[in-house]
C-alpha cells in the first residue's frame, strides 16, 4: 500500500467523498474535520492514523472499510457521526485516547462480534451498541499513542518512485536524463490468451 499525501497552506478539512475507494492516505496534522463519507468503501484500507488535530468525524466516514482492523481516536475528537465505522467487518479494536465523544446512532454497527472498545480508566457511562467496553490501562493507552506516532512518522515519509511504481499495478516509471535532454520509458511487453493470465514476451523489452 502506497499512501497518498495531502499538501496545502494548510489543509484543514477533508471534504465529502474526497477519497472514496482509495487504499491509503497520509492525513496532515492541520486537518480538523473528517467529513461525511470521506473514506466510504475503502475496502483495502488496512490502517489509518487520525491526527490529534481532528475534532470531528462525519457520518459514514469509514463505512465499509472492510480491511480496517483497529483504530485509535485522539482525545481531541468530540463527535462521531452515525454509521461512521459501520460495516467495518475486520474492526476488532477501537481505542479512545480520551473521553469518549458524542456519538451518532449505530457508529459501530456491523463490526465483528467480540470487538472491544477501550476507554481510559475511570471513564464510564458509554454504550456502543452491544460492543464490549473495557477500561484501558495507562500502558495500553501509551502503546496506542506510540503506535499512532510511529504510523504518522512512517506515513509522512514520501515513497520513492520505484515504490510507487511497484505498489500501483499498471503504473510506469519515467527516467529523466536532464543532461541529455531525454526521457526514457522502459516497459515489458506481455501476452495473454484469456486476458487473465499474462506472461512476459521473451526479449529485452522496449525502451
Amino acid at each position: 500500500m502506497i499512501p497518498y499525501t495531502i499538501a496545502g497552506n494548510p489543509v484543514t478539512s477533508i471534504g465529502y467523498e474526497a477519497f472514496r475507494d482509495c487504499t491509503g492516505l497520509t492525513i496532515p496534522e492541520s486537518v480538523t474535520r473528517i467529513e461525511k463519507e470521506t473514506f466510504y468503501g475503502c475496502r483495502s484500507l488496512t490502517g489509518i492514523t487520525i491526527p490529534d488535530s481532528v475534532t470531528s468525524i462525519g457520518g459514514y466516514a469509514f463505512y465499509s472499510c472492510e480491511s480496517l482492523a483497529s483504530i485509535a481516536i485522539p482525545d481531541g475528537v468530540t463527535s462521531i457521526g452515525s454509521y461512521a465505522f459501520g460495516s467495518c467487518s475486520s474492526l476488532t479494536s477501537i481505542t479512545f485516547l480520551g473521553d469518549a465523544p458524542t456519538l451518532g446512532p449505530l457508529v459501530f454497527v456491523g463490526i465483528p462480534a467480540g470487538a472491544i472498545v477501550y476507554i481510559p480508566t475511570g471513564v464510564a457511562g458509554y454504550t456502543f451498541g452491544g460492543v464490549d467496553v473495557q477500561s484501558a490501562s495507562e500502558d495500553q493507552l501509551q502503546i496506542a499513542i506510540d503506535e499512532k506516532d510511529e504510523q504518522i512518522t512512517e506515513l509522512s515519509q514520501r515513497p520513492t518512485l520505484e515504490q510507487v511504481r511497484d505498489g500501483r499495478p499498471g503504473s510506469v516509471l519515467l527516467s529523466v536524463d536532464s543532461e541529455a535532454g531525454s526521457v526514457v520509458l522502459n516497459f515489458t511487453v506481455e501476452e495473454s490468451e484469456d486476458l487473465i493470465t499474462w506472461t512476459p514476451v521473451e526479449g529485452p523489452g522496449v525502451s
